[in-house]
């Protein structure tokens, strides 16, 4: 009886030991696919939604990445209807632009990468820190410029409302200009008068070169960061394309405007369009009201795609409260390749500690419903992101292949 129940024991333990190794075994199997699932796999290449006229991108997708993948593939598709070809979301790479552009439509233009960086996350509210002296204190404000691609009055209030809100948030204190000219602000820059400033892309450009200014963050616009310069015309002109444009007058907006002078003149000179006289409006809004009311044959400003809410966002915009029937009376005849969006920039040997904390401020600052409506205001911005220098090599590039440098036109 004894030798028959230890042989049944045995016998049991042997039926435990390999069911439990078998279990073992699934557990392993289910795990192993669980952690190749999660991306301990070499990746499958998605091949995104490409901007159109441009190539598509091939990027690994595993796990989470997917799933951002997706997103960017989606805002690439979405995007490529919504915007014409090289306006770029914000946080894409922007491609050099080829030494032929078309002259009349977007679709001659390069195309740049379609996929948006995800956004970062706004900084926490800042600790208002004041100074007793120095630069920030009240003996001492820091200076802040805006070049006048608009209105001077609505550039300085909204300007002036900026400059109290940051004031507010990192307890510095700020003193705000709006000089005449683009160049008169980068001069600025280099004699120390301006400490920051908000620069059109091309002044900017200059501001380096001649000064060493530095370039922290770049705007966004419907979730854009860049843009295009745009040719206009009366839309009873005649004028179907921008060589209809040889031969009139032109309007451009100042000589350091990337997309009211700079980047358009240099179309104009590769397709060999001479205008029989040019005239410096000394704005985007002024340019616009020139062509409108027939001053102008054809000017340069900006280009930006309609607003979410279907209503024009380039140029004609700046005068489309004083004058609603300019969308009918003023028409798009000519763009030019993209342009990253214009800056917020420092002034060289800017105490890097004050400038960090008035980065994190905008940040902030535009993530807040009344900071947004206030950039907005100042020059329809909607975003800000970090940048570097880096980020304008491409303009560097393209004037390269348009013929062009900065340095001539540094005076």
């Amino acid at each position: 009886m004894r030798r028959w129940f230890v042989g049944r024991l045995q016998l049991g333990v042997a039926i435990f030991t390999v069911l439990t190794m078998l279990l073992t075994a699934c557990g392993t199997s289910s795990g192993d696919k669980t952690a190749t699932a999660g991306g301990n796999q070499p990746a499958k290449p998605t091949t995104a939604a490409p901007a159109v006229g441009g190539a598509a991108t091939t990027v690994p997708t595993t796990g989470a990445a997917a799933a951002t993948t997706a997103s960017a593939s989606t805002i690439a598709s979405a995007s490529t209807i919504a915007r014409p070809d090289g306006t770029t979301p914000a946080g894409s790479s922007v491609a050099a632009v080829g030494a032929s552009p078309a002259a009349s439509a977007p679709s001659g233009t390069s195309a740049a990468s379609s996929a948006a960086a995800p956004a970062a996350p706004p900084p926490s509210k800042p600790v208002p820190q004041p100074v007793a002296s120095g630069l920030g204190s009240e003996a001492k404000p820091i200076t802040m410029y805006f070049v006048p691609s608009e209105q001077v009055d609505k550039v300085l209030a909204s300007g002036n409302q900026i400059a109290k809100d940051l004031e507010t948030l990192t307890g510095l204190k700020f003193k705000t200009a709006v000089p005449t000219s683009y160049g008169a602000v980068i001069e600025s820059m280099g004699s120390g008068d301006a400490d920051i400033a908000w620069l059109a892309t091309f002044a900017y450009l200059i501001a380096h070169q001649k000064y060493n200014a530095n370039v922290a963050l770049t705007t966004v616009r419907n979730g854009l960061d860049t843009y295009k310069g745009e040719i206009i015309t009366r839309s009873d002109s005649g004028i179907t394309d921008i060589k209809g444009c040889n031969g009139k007058t032109m309007a451009w907006v100042d000589a350091a405007s990337t997309s009211g002078y700079i980047f358009p003149s240099a179309l104009f000179a590769q397709q060999g369009i001479k205008p029989s006289k040019e005239i410096f409006a000394g704005g985007h809004p002024q340019a616009v009201l020139a062509v409108y009311q027939g001053n102008a044959d054809c000017a340069a400003t900006y280009y930006s795609p309609n607003n979410p809410d279907g209503t024009i966002a380039d140029g004609r915009a700046t005068q489309l409260k004083t004058y609603p029937d300019i969308i009918t009376k003023v028409k798009a005849v000519g763009f030019t390749p993209d342009i990253p969006n214009d800056t917020v920039t420092f002034r060289k040997d800017f105490p890097k500690e004050l400038q960090d904390r008035v980065v994190n401020a905008l940040l902030y600052y535009i993530s807040q419903p009344d900071g947004k409506k206030n950039l907005g205001d100042l020059y329809s911005i909607t975003g800000l992101v970090k940048s570097d220098d880096s980020r304008y090599q491409v303009v560097r590039d393209s004037l390269k292949a348009l013929g062009k440098d900065p340095s001539e036109y540094i005076k």
